[in-house]
């Protein structure tokens, strides 16, 4: 079953619109508060969203980080290769000593390619995933502030939801 209010903040969109809907309507308040708990549910919503797309936002960077880290390891396995070729070539040195280091060498750049591109899978997974959510993923900062932001005003609403209810009490149900 598709809840059309976990769709509406499951993208920065829909968040931005739900907070700034959810937050007009607190604002005007003037005495018994209407739909109290629908309100606060729908506030609730809009802080897990941010911080189900701010979770994306962090398994992403870190995701980043895996990705790069694999490169490294395969820029290096690659060199090693190249060097012992090399070195084999211009017959320098022990022949079934280098054999060994180049099948070792080899053996490693095998690995670290199977690596990288399990690594680059899974990033563009994450990528395309944040990219659904509305995220663009070439400016994170952007996204990050836009999400602060987003929690500032759900909480700053919540709080003024509390407070007007608190003072003024529930709303006549009927």
């Amino acid at each position: 079953i598709n809840d059309p209010a976990k769709a509406a903040i499951s993208t920065m969109e829909g968040l931005e619109a739900s907070v700034g809907k959810l937050g007009a309507k607190v604002a005007a308040i003037k005495g018994p508060v209407k739909d109290f708990r629908t309100t606060m549910e729908g506030l609730e919503a809009a802080q897990k969203g941010v911080e189900g797309i701010g979770r994306q936002i962090d398994a992403y960077r870190r995701q980043i980080d895996v990705l790069r880290a694999a490169r490294t390891e395969y820029a290096a396995a690659r060199a090693a290769v190249t060097s012992l070729t090399q070195q084999m070539k211009a017959g320098g040195g022990d022949a079934a000593e280098l054999g060994r280091q180049l099948s070792a060498a080899e053996s490693r750049l095998k690995s670290a390619a199977g690596a990288m591109a399990t690594q680059t899978g899974r990033t563009r997974e994450l990528r395309d995933a944040l990219r659904a959510t509305g995220v663009d993923t070439r400016n994170l900062a952007d996204a990050e502030m836009r999400l602060i932001s987003q929690a500032r005003l759900a909480t700053g609403s919540v709080d003024a939801l509390s407070a007007a209810y608190r003072k003024n009490g529930a709303a006549a149900e009927g």
